[in-house]
């Protein structure tokens, strides 16, 4: 579920970011701040239609409130994970992808280290639900600091029509991501 939901939070807009910033390194602050805006927005219009979703399963396949909480976790956990993948496209747009894989190694150890601590400490997968939200921000945070020393201090830029353009760029970035998920699986 959450991961079809990332899909459509996500719209595609990592690539256009990637590819525009690639483009025109100026642009890297626009581009990035106008994408993580944009990334929340979408994750609030589509809230309802999770909560919408998940009521009905709930009614239909009798989830457990520890389901629900997991699964709202993870819904929680888009937030930084949406910010990070923006920040990771920065970097590759600067041709410098091994500042993301280096975190994305230090993100999976910690996962895992936390992951199975959760395990041990009896939290099952409601506890694994927190882990991914906890590791999020962390990633998303080292990221950040990387941006800042290596690039720039991102600011708030906001631009609604240049916004509304990226939406118009990045839908069919996002339809051929959503279908090569869903013809692989």
């Amino acid at each position: 579920i959450v991961g079809y939901f990332e899909i459509v939070t996500n719209f595609g807009l990592d690539t256009l970011l990637t590819r525009e910033v690639a483009k025109d390194p100026s642009q890297g602050n626009r581009y990035l701040s106008n994408t993580a805006i944009l990334r929340l927005l979408i994750l609030l219009g589509v809230l309802p239609l999770l909560f919408i979703f998940l009521a009905i399963w709930r009614g239909l396949f009798a989830l457990s409130g520890d389901t629900m909480a997991a699964i709202l976790l993870l819904t929680l956990s888009l937030i930084p994970s949406n910010i990070s993948a923006a920040l990771s496209s920065l970097f590759r747009a600067h041709e410098k992808m091994e500042y993301p894989a280096a975190i994305t190694t230090v993100s999976t150890i910690l996962k895992v280290t936390l992951g199975l601590l959760a395990l041990l400490l009896g939290f099952g997968f409601v506890g694994l639900a927190g882990v991914s939200l906890i590791v999020n921000l962390a990633t998303m945070l080292i990221l950040l600091y990387l941006v800042i020393k290596i690039f720039f201090r991102p600011q708030l830029e906001f631009n609604p029509p240049f916004s509304k353009e990226m939406l118009g760029l990045s839908y069919p970035l996002m339809i051929n991501h959503l279908l090569a998920t869903l013809f692989f699986r």
